[in-house]
């Protein structure tokens, strides 16, 4: 019998990917990652009871604060926008499923994300989900081709529609959280009152200048904005969006959407497996991008993007996924 870890959290996704497993004959044990919210214990023990599968819990709260919210933090304080999502996966949950499975002696590890693992000869490439709407394989692009090559996403082939249903009929005892909420840490806040509360940080007023350096406005802090943001600017003309953080200056430089638009982007490479010098791929800059057609130019560690046409408010510190003509991710890193 094959045996896999899944990565379970109380929730719809992951419960029924271990549902799905066990009724595939796997051996699967469930591991609970204590991060950040206490109910999601309990939650998870009443899905693996349900199930009839063993639950093991870690506590990793100090290790999530150090890999994952201080790495928030500093990337506001540079004036870039995170993305701790991205950095989750590889560092802290298929970390930890990973190792629970080396310890326990198990093959596969598997979570509850939309995604779909396509081989190409002996080598596996991310791909996109059945549901298109819910597919998740740009939160997973950083994972090592060494790791998937023992993942395993049972939900890939399914919509969410059909998930729900899966869980009812079963009776998994499941919490369907908000979607929208891509920051699990941050809860009935804005993310400037929780960098402001968890680190202490005092806003300091600046200028808002317009791209030509004229003063609009002032500020209450640059880390309060992002590349792209059209609202909470205060001016009271416009609109205008944010193109421009400069955090040795306190500043934060507004133009119209024009002023916004790129053609070119430069990205700091974490994986690459496309052509090594490069070529024509489509390219996500955000998640719910999605996606254009670009030139790719690749040197070392660094790929410079040129788009078909001007993308709005490429965003240093979001991730760029690189996906070739069938649709694999072959690349990923962040915007610079």
């Amino acid at each position: 019998m094959k045996k896999v870890v899944v990565g379970l959290s109380g929730g719809l996704d992951s419960a029924v990917a271990a549902l799905l497993l066990k009724e595939r004959k796997y051996q699967v044990l469930g591991l609970s990652l204590f991060i950040h919210r206490q109910e999601d214990i309990p939650a998870a023990e009443k899905v693996a009871k349900v199930l009839g599968i063993p639950l093991e819990t870690v506590d990793i709260r100090e290790e999530f604060r150090k890999e994952i919210i201080d790495y928030f933090a500093r990337e506001y304080l540079r004036g870039r926008t995170p993305n701790p999502c991205v950095l989750c996966n590889p560092k802290i949950k298929f970390r930890w499923l990973e190792e629970k499975a080396r310890e326990r002696g198990y093959e596969f590890v598997a979570t509850g994300h939309y995604a779909r693992i396509r081989w190409a000869g002996e080598e596996p490439f991310l791909a996109p989900a059945r549901d298109p709407r819910k597919s998740q394989e740009y939160f997973l692009a950083l994972l090592s081709p060494e790791t998937l090559k023992k993942t395993l996403f049972p939900l890939g082939e399914y919509t969410k529609d059909e998930v729900r249903k899966m869980a009812s009929l079963a009776g998994l005892p499941v919490l369907e959280r908000d979607e929208s909420q891509d920051v699990c840490f941050i809860q009935g806040e804005s993310y400037n009152s929780f960098l402001e509360r968890e680190f202490n940080l005092t806003p300091i007023p600046g200028k808002i200048l317009s791209t030509s350096g004229r003063v609009l406005g002032t500020h209450q802090g640059f880390h309060r904005f992002t590349i792209g943001q059209r609202k909470g600017l205060g001016l009271p003309s416009g609109p205008f969006y944010v193109v421009k953080i400069t955090p040795e200056r306190n500043e934060v430089v507004v133009g119209s959407r024009e002023e916004a638009l790129r053609k070119q982007v430069r990205v700091s490479l974490k994986v690459w497996r496309g052509n090594p010098t490069g070529g024509f791929y489509k390219v996500r800059l955000r998640y719910r991008h999605p996606g254009a057609g670009a030139e790719v130019k690749v040197r070392k560690k660094e790929a410079m993007v040129e788009f078909e046409t001007p993308q709005f408010a490429p965003t240093p510190g979001q991730l760029a996924v690189f996906y070739d003509e069938e649709d694999l991710v072959v690349g990923a890193g962040f915007i610079s």
